[in-house]
């Protein structure tokens, strides 16, 4: 007799992908990779799927623990649901012992399970949610432990070094400069430390401070002079467990967001101008701070290279283009140069022409600036995916992205199928030809772009998910229910994923044209 075992829960996916015959995954990494944080080793596994096909009796009357599972679990199907269970061989359901609102966690099931005799079937569902577990862990308890004193060090130090450039600087310009660089690190140190005290007690902070605890605007900087989006100043995720830590999701959402302008958009030269000033000077101070006899640009270092690792590099300009400018430019003696002597217009100028020139970011955000970066929000795929399937990229009005167009990326046909019968391809014709388009250059990117961080690979370890289960898998794997199980399962992963990642990750933006804030944000 066949003994069948009721899948109830589900959330997602697999640690390792599996590699079987003629599957159409997108990409398949099968060969050691060389990244920028040492030798990536698959832990390849090549099976052959040859489970026995079987057939399920009408009443169930084959499945010899059904009556075991309703008794004991308290748990009576109603007539769609041993409909669907027969049709499917696997039902999905939020039923719980002795009834209640269903499980709080995966764990949950597995116990109950357990205490009941029941046999246990574990899907992708829990490891992948165990994965979210220790990434967000991990994750945490480095901030905690180490990236908030990093933090508060670097801060303390740049703004006295700072505030002794601004004593010695003579120029107006240069005090000009000097001082919006005074606010923007003020800024970040009191989000950080609110019983900080700073060296001067008037400036565009407070009014920055202000808008920020407000966070429900959508206005001009007071220090930058562009928009900014004042609603993300409000700590998500595991920000929210303690004071600590949600001082810190402020001050780095700050630094990872405002921009020192170097665009070659038209309009923008005297702001351009402006900022620029201010970055050599910030890049100044970075190169005459040090912390505990330790460069200050190697504090930043132990902060930017671990996210780099867990989310990935910055999406705007960073230290290092701007340093490699400035060499070029300045002399390499650029750091014992007196802060009047950096105000030459005409270096300024060939400063200005070289940064930008620098790639712009690939996750354009409306209203903002292209520019540098003290400690840029990173490069993300999905949204990436997402500012490209969105008005103003595609001509069509399509103001919100969804995340199916992200798993349609990532290789899965069912998620275009349920695009097309949503209807997304009929209302936005352009929408569909930069899907296909986003499809072929996710097919070509090579290994080491799946492997080079964990953001990245993680969503490696979603494809097996996404394509079809044919001869040899047992039946139930075969159903369209199953694809859109497992389809579920790759959605829910991936955010816990952005949930985990919500202060690094840089976010899409469409162009809205609604008021008052006239954007959207993913």
């Amino acid at each position: 007799m066949y003994s069948k075992t009721i899948v109830l829960f589900v959330t997602i996916i697999f640690i390792i992908p599996i590699t079987v015959a003629a599957q159409p995954m997108i990409a398949n990494i099968n060969q050691p990779v060389t990244t920028d944080f040492g030798i990536y080793n698959p832990y390849n596994i090549e099976i052959a799927p040859s489970c026995s096909s079987y057939t399920v009796e009408p009443g169930f009357k084959n499945v010899i623990n059904f009556n075991h599972i309703q008794f004991f679990n308290k748990i009576y199907f109603t007539a769609k649901e041993e409909s669907l269970l027969a049709a499917n061989h696997f039902l999905v359901s939020r039923h719980r012992q002795q009834g209640g609102t269903g499980y709080r966690e995966i764990y949950d099931i597995y116990n109950e399970c357990r205490d009941n005799n029941i046999p246990i079937f574990v899907t992708t569902d829990a490891m992948l949610h165990t994965f979210h577990l220790c990434f967000d862990y991990i994750l945490m308890t480095i901030e905690q432990q180490k990236f908030i004193e990093h933090l508060n060090q670097l801060l303390t130090n740049l703004i006295n070094t700072t505030y002794t450039q601004f004593n010695s600087a003579t120029d107006t310009v240069v005090i000009e400069a000097l001082t919006r660089n005074l606010d923007f690190l003020t800024t970040a140190k009191i989000l950080l430390d609110s019983t900080y005290i700073p060296p001067f007690f008037e400036g565009h902070y407070l009014e920055e401070l202000a808008l920020i605890e407000a966070h429900e605007n959508f206005i001009e900087s007071p220090i930058f002079g562009y928009k900014e989006d004042y609603t993300q100043y409000f700590p998500r995720g595991h920000y929210t467990k303690t004071p600590a830590l949600r001082h810190y999701f402020l001050s780095m959402m700050w630094l990872g967001r405002m921009t020192f302008a170097a665009d070659p958009k038209f309009g923008l030269s005297e702001l351009n101008r402006s900022a620029c000033r201010s970055a050599i000077f910030l890049i100044h101070a970075i190169q005459n701070t040090s912390v505990n006899d330790k460069s200050a640009f190697e504090i930043w270092e132990r902060i930017y290279s671990p996210t780099v690792f867990l989310v990935g590099k910055s999406d705007d300009i960073n230290i290092y283009q701007y340093e490699t400018i400035i060499r070029q430019i300045y002399g390499n003696n650029f750091s014992d140069l007196p802060v009047d002597s950096l105000i030459n217009e005409t270096l300024l100028e060939e400063f200005i022409n070289e940064a930008i020139q620098l790639p712009g970011p690939e996750i354009a955000y409306p209203f903002q600036p292209q520019g540098f970066r003290l400690m840029g929000q990173r490069f993300i795929p999905d949204s990436y995916i997402f500012s490209e399937l969105t008005y103003n990229r595609i001509t069509s009005r399509r103001y919100f992205p969804k995340g199916l167009d992200a798993m349609a990326v990532l290789g899965s046909n069912r998620a275009s199928e349920i695009l097309e019968e949503m209807g997304e391809f009929a209302a936005y014709p352009d929408y569909a030809i930069r899907l296909n388009q986003l499809v072929q250059q996710f097919k070509n990117y090579d290994d080491k772009t799946w492997a080079q961080n964990l953001y990245w690979n993680w969503l490696y370890s979603l494809m097996p998910l996404l394509f079809p289960k044919g001869d040899g898998y047992p039946i139930f794997m075969q159903k369209s229910a199953w694809m859109d199980k497992e389809l579920y399962a790759a959605l829910s992963s991936w955010a816990e994923l952005r949930h985990d990642t919500i202060l690094y990750a840089k976010q899409s933006g469409a162009w809205t044209g609604f008021t008052p804030r006239g954007l959207c944000r993913t």
